[in-house]
């Protein structure tokens, strides 16, 4: 079946993966340009990139569904019912389900380090006279925690409002939200880890 799936979908497959290149590049570039300047912005933007390989992932899934019986059939069912009934399937939820579990296993395979490691090493190729900067150095713990309350308060604003008007530009704010505390917390765990190690 996965050959299958492969022979009918590797066009829209390799399209996405390279969007995926490209996003990463771009995205991780941004991140250090806003770094340069505020180091905590940079690292809630670096929370974007691995964001980004998220949404690519979830867009695998839902470009090869209709390849999928069982799950086309399961979805069927689900949009037979009463609209009520039914939560949002909508590309925003899928993401918002897979995002803690996704962030989970993206540390605990090392793959936060290397998005890290590859921030870093950016921020250090663009200092062309040799400034010194230290892109990771977020001054006080009082800042991480201020930056994850506003996430919080923009959430919970980017809710009511989707309630009151249903527009599908507050599920994506909701889903970056939710992606930036997770990172923000990924990274402040494996900072004390780091220093409990040491």
């Amino acid at each position: 079946m996965t050959l299958q799936l492969l022979w009918r979908f590797w066009p829209q497959l390799m399209v996405l993966w390279l969007i995926g290149r490209i996003l990463d590049s771009v995205l991780l570039e941004l991140a250090v340009q806003i770094g340069l300047v505020n180091a905590l912005a940079g690292l809630s933007t670096l929370a974007l990139v691995v964001l980004m390989k998220l949404v690519i992932i979830v867009a695998f899934f839902q470009t090869i569904r209709p390849g999928l019986p069982a799950l086309n059939g399961a979805s069927q069912v689900v949009a037979a019912r009463p609209e009520e009934e039914v939560k949002s399937s909508s590309f925003s939820s899928a993401l918002a389900l897979t995002l803690v579990p996704f962030f989970a296993y993206y540390a605990a395979w090392g793959f936060l380090g290397d998005t890290i490691r590859d921030y870093s090493k950016l921020s250090l190729d663009l200092m062309m006279f040799g400034e010194k900067i230290a892109p990771l150095e977020v001054r006080g713990g009082a800042w991480l925690v201020i930056s994850v309350a506003i996430a919080w308060l923009v959430r919970l604003l980017a809710k009511r409002m989707h309630k009151r008007f249903k527009s599908a530009v507050w599920p994506i704010v909701i889903v970056i939200c939710e992606a930036n505390w997770a990172f923000i917390g990924l990274f402040v765990i494996s900072n004390w880890q780091d220093d409990v190690c040491a």
